[in-house]
C-alpha cells in the first residue's frame, strides 16, 4: 500500500511539472517595462470615488535609461491616444516630467502597489491612472 502511495505520489509530481503554460512571464515588479491603463480613478469631491474600468488603447513603457514614452498625452489625465509623449522618470522619488507640460509646481507621481502601476495628477480632486503591466 505505502508503494500505491508513493507511485501516485510520484505521477502527481511529475505531471504536474509539464502543466506549465505557454503564457509569458510578465514581472509585474519591475517598473521597466509596458503597462496598460486599465482603470480610471475621479472623486466627486466627497470621497466616494472609485477606480473605474476604462477602455483605452493606452500604455506607457518604462525604459532602463530613465526615460519614457506613451502613445497618449501626459499633460491631462486622459485615456485617448491622440498623442503621444515622452520624458525622465525617477524611480527614487516616483515622478514623472513629460516634456511639454506645465504643472504649475506640480507633477505626475507614481507608485507600484500590488502588482499595478499608479499614476497620480495634480488635480483639486482626488484622481488617478490604474495600470496593468503587459511586458
Amino acid at each position: 500500500m505505502i508503494l500505491v502511495k508513493r507511485y501516485f505520489l510520484f505521477l502527481l509530481l511529475l505531471t504536474s511539472s509539464f502543466a506549465c503554460s505557454d503564457d509569458e512571464f510578465v514581472d509585474n515588479t519591475s517598473l521597466i517595462g509596458t503597462w496598460e491603463l486599465i482603470e480610471q480613478y475621479a472623486d466627486p469631491g466627497d470621497g466616494s470615488g472609485d477606480y473605474e474600468p476604462i477602455e483605452s488603447d493606452r500604455t506607457i513603457t518604462f525604459n532602463e535609461d530613465s526615460t519614457f514614452d506613451s502613445n497618449g498625452t501626459m499633460c491631462s489625465m486622459t485615456g485617448e491616444t491622440t498623442a503621444s509623449a515622452s520624458g525622465d522618470f525617477s524611480e527614487a522619488d516616483g515622478t514623472l516630467s513629460p516634456q511639454g507640460c506645465s504643472f504649475s509646481g506640480f507633477g505626475i507621481t507614481f507608485e507600484l502597489l500590488d502588482g499595478y502601476l499608479y499614476l497620480y495628477y495634480p488635480c483639486i480632486e482626488g484622481c488617478g491612472q490604474k495600470f496593468e503591466k503587459v511586458n
